[in-house]
């Protein structure tokens, strides 16, 4: 009761916990618009624009994330990606979720959807995302993919558990969920 609680009041504060962009370094903030500039936005398919934040460590979130952004036309902004971008520009890490963030708002203003491959089991992460998602007036949905069953419960509400380890199923996983996105 309580983790669903602190799970929506969290993103009501998030913005003294978490910093804006503004607060990134100059190498950050030249990796930022360098990677920004290498994002082509497509557009979306859903009726709203969609902000989809993946949860899963080592479970294949990019081969979700691809089969999703085919059905629902999203852009997705890879976790991996921004940190090799920070790496280019002699840059922390510390704040490549912040980036994936503001990219991912910055599509959606584009008219486009955005698939967050970026593991988001952490609440804070979930806080702030929730918080941006809101301001830019964009459906924020969670999907889990895990590839072994005694994994633990989803630490909050998803849209999907998507279980990997069986490709047959969990296309079918992803076609069911996109139909609840285009819905």
């Amino acid at each position: 009761m309580f983790s669903r609680f602190r799970e929506f009041v969290l993103p009501c504060i998030i913005g003294v916990i978490v910093p804006a962009i503004e607060a990134l370094s100059w190498r950050e903030i030249k990796a930022y618009h360098a990677f920004k500039k290498s994002i082509e936005v497509k557009p979306h398919k859903t009726k709203e624009p969609v902000i989809i934040a993946l949860i899963g460590s080592a479970s294949g979130k990019i081969s979700v994330a691809e089969e999703l952004a085919e059905y629902i036309g999203a852009t997705i902004v890879r976790g991996d990606d921004i940190c090799i971008m920070l790496q280019k520009h002699e840059a922390s890490y510390e704040y490549s979720c912040v980036i994936a963030e503001e990219v991912a708002i910055e599509i959606v203003r584009k008219g486009g959807n955005v698939i967050l491959d970026s593991d988001f089991t952490d609440m804070y992460k979930r806080a702030s995302i929730r918080a941006k998602a809101r301001k830019a007036d964009a459906r924020l949905v969670f999907v889990r993919t895990y590839c072994a069953p005694e994994t633990e419960k989803p630490p909050c509400a998803v849209l999907a558990n998507i279980n990997t380890a069986h490709e047959v199923y969990w296309r079918h996983d992803i076609e069911e969920c996109a139909k609840e996105l285009l819905a």
